[in-house]
Order: structure tokens, then C-alpha cells, then sequence
């Protein structure tokens, strides 16, 4: 009789515990999920944006040093090889980002946009 009680028991605390733990789990896996929800549809694309026309603008630094300050693209080729670049390059992708600040804010943590963000965003729109 005592191994039935013990038996009973054990199998009822196990119940318990498993309930009281799948009451929990979604609580747990809401933040989650948020977090993955940021990271994968709008933190993740807006650093690939911003990074590529980063490393692509430090390329064309790169091919065209200002030495001693002097004037960025002071010859007509330079001025030429910058507005394909603009053209071909750096403006596809700034409706992109526009459109990712656009739809995907409220995956933001803060309250009001960061102002870094704002002249992401100022910069992106003004072309």
C-alpha cells in the first residue's frame, strides 16, 4: 500500500510540474521570439545595408585618398567615377533601407527613434 501512495504521489508531482512548467514556457518564449523577430527582419538587413555601403565607400576612399585634405574629388574623372558610383551603388540601396525603417519600427526597443537612426533615415529619404 505504501509503494502505491509513493507511486501516486511522484506521478502526481510530475504532473505538477510539468503543467506548472508549460504555463510558463510561452511566457518565456514570447520575449524570445520578439528578440529573433528584430534580429532577423530588422536589425539583421539594416546592419547588412549600412555596412555594405560602408566597406563600398571605404573601397572608394581607398582609390581616391585626399592627401594632406586636399579637395575631395578635385578632377573632372574623380567627380565622373563618384556619380556612377552614387548612381550604380550607394542609391539602390537607400529606398531599401527607407522601406525597412518604414515597416519594421515597431521592432525597435526604444520608444522614439534613435538619432542615429533619424539621419540614417534623413539620408536615405533625401535621395
Amino acid at each position: 500500500m505504501g509503494a502505491v501512495v509513493v507511486t501516486v504521489t511522484a506521478g502526481f508531482a510530475g504532473y505538477l510540474v510539468t503543467y506548472l512548467n508549460n504555463l510558463r514556457l510561452p511566457q518565456r518564449q514570447e520575449p524570445l521570439a520578439r528578440v529573433n523577430r528584430q534580429l532577423s527582419e530588422f536589425y539583421g538587413p539594416l546592419l547588412a545595408l549600412v555596412e555594405v555601403n560602408s566597406r563600398l565607400y571605404h573601397a572608394f576612399s581607398e582609390k581616391h585618398p585626399r592627401p594632406e585634405g586636399r579637395e575631395p574629388l578635385s578632377h573632372q574623372d574623380e567627380r565622373a567615377e563618384w556619380r556612377l558610383w552614387i548612381t550604380t551603388v550607394f542609391l539602390p540601396t537607400h529606398p531599401a533601407i527607407r522601406d525597412l525603417v518604414n515597416t519594421r519600427a515597431d521592432l525597435m526597443d526604444e520608444a522614439e527613434m534613435p538619432p542615429v537612426l533619424l539621419e540614417v533615415y534623413a539620408h536615405a529619404a533625401w535621395h
